[in-house]
């Protein structure tokens, strides 16, 4: 048996403790059993030290004119070309690539929609059909600039884990067929946790996918936009990688892009009531997250609840 050891680093702010059905709940959702290992949660993670692995996109073209001016320094269009792509793959948005290489967003965007497109192109994505997440998802999220993103969630229930956004998306392939992905992220504090691989199905198996993607919960999925479902994950990915932690290895480039592009950072404000809350799971190292968020943030500037045995 465990139990949840609730402690509070935040000197000020309202005190919420996470119960011990709550804690169980969160394990039962890390240790979900695989009954189609492509439809169900896929690898779980620990902590990537590491960084992402992204595949290599080898059917890129360098840009055929000059990208323009020269504030990048000693790098030509060719070189410029190359760094954006490959921080696109990795997940980085827009205006946080421009910054790293030092350039203005408008010389990085038309060329991350060329390489988006591209990509796109090249893995042959089709039109959404669907995104779905649990319900729950917007507890302690900041949605003030979304309201009507607010009004998609239903709260979570008694003994429901919070802080998990479950989304499940599906493209069209050719007439009839579907690709569907499924994403795990903890939107509190580490960001994407697990990936599904590319799962090609009939398109009426999707509502019996969606089904046994969300066994874990007592409630089913919430249908949501993709602009919502997309944020969801990749501004997660962002704000943990803010606290100092890389997504799960199996969010990859193709992982990135099968949610569309994204002109992050968008306006969902992560963590819980403002701040990191790290709720530890089964494949965690809690010894590490909490010095890294010592380091990140800062001792005083975020929660914590640790399961520990009993």
């Amino acid at each position: 048996m465990r139990e949840a050891i609730n402690s509070t680093v935040a000197a000020e702010g309202p005190q919420r403790l996470v119960t011990a059905p709550q804690v169980a709940r969160r394990h039962q959702l890390e240790h979900h059993p695989q009954v189609d290992q492509s439809l169900l949660l896929g690898r779980a993670n620990d902590i990537n030290d590491a960084g992402i692995h992204h595949r290599a996109n080898t059917n890129h073209r360098p840009p055929s004119a000059p990208i323009g001016g020269a504030e990048w320094g000693a790098m030509d269009d060719a070189e410029l070309f190359e760094q954006v792509r490959r921080r696109w793959e990795q997940g980085v948005p827009p205006k946080v690539i421009a910054r790293s290489l030092g350039v203005r967003p408008s010389v990085v965007a038309p060329l991350v929609r060329r390489i988006a497109a591209e990509a796109e192109a090249t893995r042959g994505l089709g039109r959404v059909l669907g995104c779905w997440v649990n319900c729950g998802w917007s507890v302690g999220l900041g949605l003030g600039d979304h309201p009507e993103w607010a009004e998609l969630d239903a709260p979570a229930g008694a003994g429901e884990v919070e802080g998990f956004a479950q989304v499940f998306v599906a493209r069209e392939t050719r007439r009839g067929r579907a690709t569907v992905r499924g994403y795990l992220a903890d939107v509190h504090c580490l960001g994407v946790k697990n990936v599904t691989d590319p799962e090609t199905l009939d398109a009426g198996r999707i509502p019996s996918a969606i089904r046994l993607y969300y066994a874990s919960f007592d409630r089913p999925a919430v249908e949501i936009p993709i602009e919502l479902g997309r944020e969801l994950i990749l501004g997660a990915v962002q704000y943990a990688r803010g606290l100092g932690f890389e997504p799960a290895d199996a969010f990859d480039g193709d992982a990135a892009a099968f949610l569309g592009e994204w002109d992050g950072p968008g306006r969902i404000e992560f963590g819980r009531d403002g701040q990191p809350f790290y709720l530890s799971g089964p494949y965690d190292n809690p010894a590490a997250v909490m010095r890294t968020l010592e380091q990140s943030v800062g001792a005083g500037n975020f929660h914590f609840s640790v399961a520990a045995p009993m």
